[in-house]
């Protein structure tokens, strides 16, 4: 409200002082006609004092100049402080039907209805005129700020390709389109973007460290993000961004001490949960357990709710010795969420298919899946966001059940359906005697698969970054990627498949070592190829699981994956084996985009190059 009161003040000591200026001609229309200067001047006069009439006066202006921004303006002021019979919207209406498309008036109404945190319908005023985004630079600039505050992220997406291929003129408008750019993995059209207005980065911190973040993002171009963000630091030594994106790219290079050193730049007093999360990977990496756990300690106590912070720290504490204090912080955490989870899991699962869900997944992740159903030619199912949003609700309240409640683990059978084709699938896989994994991705009810798993006769082990510290229920058959490293986690699995157990595994996370790299429509994304290796070696059969949610319960189906010919190299059956894993991944996405999470495993690689 100061903002607006601020910009008001503004307009009417610029109308005031222009009036002799600018506001003196006569309007003429075939009869004598009082002055515009004497309505401007006695409308600005009774805004104050009697609103009402300086409402109708200026309806008279803006009826004799459609096209003078500076009435338009007050009229609109009048409008915001709820004076007189017009609305915000109504004004906006009459200056579409009466102002010329000369840009200016236009820039000036998109400016107020922003600075009047009416973003809804600033958008709809910008939607209304793309001629004008095309052809005025500043326009398109408003655009972007009213698509990204109305959370009209494809529109803002479009604006910001379009300002990257004109000469901008300020850094910030730079930095708002790149950011968009870079939101949506358009990394190379971000820094071609930099370049082409490579004097902008000489005075601004900002578009350097933009710059450092685009060239991070694309493969092979490390080291000159790591140049440019040095010199970035160089000018903002204690900036937290610039020093948190140069301590990524050095964990990235295997420099981790130099990491840590840029992180301790920042003064403690400073420190955010970013920050400390940064630097305890940073002291992970370097072997500092115990700081580690310290930085991780403090980001979950102001970020209490943060299952994924508490869980690396419950792994740390273990790892490090310290059962107690990790049993502790585990539990404090299964507190926390039992406390929000409804009377039972029947009861959560109709609330999910029956209420709108709370958005859960990045909207830059659902417009990437949309993108890539068009770019298909796949039709977008109408309502496929809000499924998508229903999924992961869904898959989250089995795990909470899973976790929180396990003495009440005999809710979730009946909120999982396994067809007879899918049970036929595992028993052909487990009659090979040499175990089974079931490979799966981020996608879909990814945590319905272990727990769908266990209500079968078969012998069931799966790998998470749940912490094992002999919880009922969920320690059993556990391989826990936060309480163990990586060698103690391979070991157990060959332990498993020697017991001839089916192994729920996600390769696109860091369950397993790997560094394969695949294209997701052409998306990079690095998947492990451990189950891959483990199979042409042993014969164990792999799976991958498509699960959806149906009419309320979590439908589980198994696809089979390669299994190794006689005589075919170990080389060539990895690479014939992810080829086909990519293709079923492919496959359910296009066929279920409802399917997809958003978050976990490769999602971070969807807004990367």
């Amino acid at each position: 409200m100061n903002a607006l009161n601020n910009r008001s003040r503004e307009l009417e000591h610029f109308m005031a002082k222009d009036a002799t200026a600018h506001l003196d001609t006569k309007v003429d229309h075939g009869r004598s006609a009082p002055s515009y200067s004497r309505f401007a001047r006695e409308a600005i006069e009774a805004k104050s004092r009697n609103p009402g009439r300086s409402v109708a006066l200026f309806q008279a202006c803006v009826g004799m100049r459609p096209n003078d921004a500076r009435a338009w303006m007050h009229l609109l002021d009048l409008a915001l402080a709820g004076h007189g019979p017009l609305s915000p919207a109504d004004v906006v209406e009459r200056f579409e039907a009466l102002a010329k498309a000369e840009v200016g008036p236009h820039e000036v109404v998109l400016r107020a209805l922003l600075t009047a945190r009416l973003h809804a319908l600033a958008a709809r005023h910008a939607m209304s005129h793309p001629d004008l985004i095309e052809r005025s630079l500043r326009f398109a600039q408003l655009a972007l700020k009213a698509f990204e505050r109305a959370g009209m992220t494809q529109d803002s997406l479009k604006t910001a390709l379009h300002i990257s291929q004109c000469t901008i003129d300020h850094p910030g408008a730079l930095a708002e389109a790149g950011t968009v750019l870079l939101r949506n993995g358009m990394a190379e059209a971000c820094l071609t973007m930099i370049v082409k207005n490579q004097t902008l980065q000489d005075g601004d911190v900002r578009v350097l460290r933009m710059r450092a973040e685009a060239c991070s993002r694309i493969e092979g171009r490390e080291a000159e993000a790591l140049h440019v963000i040095r010199l970035a630091a160089i000018r903002a030594p204690k900036d937290p961004r610039i020093a948190e994106l140069e301590a990524d790219l050095l964990i990235q290079l295997g420099l981790c001490e130099q990491a840590i050193a840029s992180l301790r730049r920042i003064p403690e007093s400073e420190f955010g949960p970013t920050t400390r999360t940064r630097l305890a990977r940073a002291l992970e990496a370097a072997g500092c357990i115990d700081d580690a756990v310290a930085q991780l300690e403090e980001v979950v106590r102001l970020q209490p709710n943060s299952a994924h912070i508490r869980r690396k720290c419950v792994g740390l504490l273990a790892r490090g010795g310290r059962k107690a204090d990790a049993s502790s912080l585990y539990q404090e955490g299964l507190r926390l969420r039992a406390g929000q989870l409804p009377r039972t899991a029947a009861e959560g699962m109709r609330d999910i298919a029956k209420n709108r869900p709370e958005p859960i997944i990045p909207a830059a992740r659902l417009d990437w899946m949309e993108r890539v159903l068009v770019a298909e030619g796949r039709p977008i199912p109408e309502g496929w966001r809000q499924e998508a949003h229903r999924h992961a609700h869904a898959d989250a309240l089995l795990l909470n059940w899973a976790e929180c409640c396990p003495d009440r683990a005999g809710e979730l059978p009946p909120l999982i359906h396994l067809p007879d084709e899918t049970l036929a699938t595992a028993a052909w896989a487990i009659a090979s005697g040499k175990g089974v994994f079931v490979t799966s991705a981020h996608v879909g009810l990814l945590y319905t698969g272990p727990i769908a798993l266990r209500t079968t006769n078969f012998k069931t082990a799966f790998v998470a970054s749940v912490p094992d510290l002999g919880q009922p229920i969920v320690s059993q058959g556990l391989i826990s990627a936060s309480t163990n490293d990586t060698a103690a986690i391979g070991r157990q699995i060959i332990r498993a498949l020697a017991r001839n157990s089916i192994i729920a595994i996600a390769i696109d996370g860091m369950s397993a070592p790997g560094d394969a790299v695949r294209s997701l429509f052409g998306a990079k994304i690095r998947l492990s190829d451990f189950c891959a290796r483990v199979s042409w070696k042993l014969g164990t059969p792999c799976l991958f699981p498509m699960i959806t949610l149906e009419c309320g319960r979590s439908v589980v189906r198994l696809e089979r994956l390669p299994l190794a010919k006689s005589g075919e190299p170990e080389a060539a059956f990895v690479d014939r084996w992810l080829d086909a894993y990519i293709s079923l991944l492919s496959s359910f996405l296009l066929t279920h985009p409802d399917a997809m999470r958003g978050s976990g495993g490769f999602w971070g690689s969807v807004t990367r190059v």
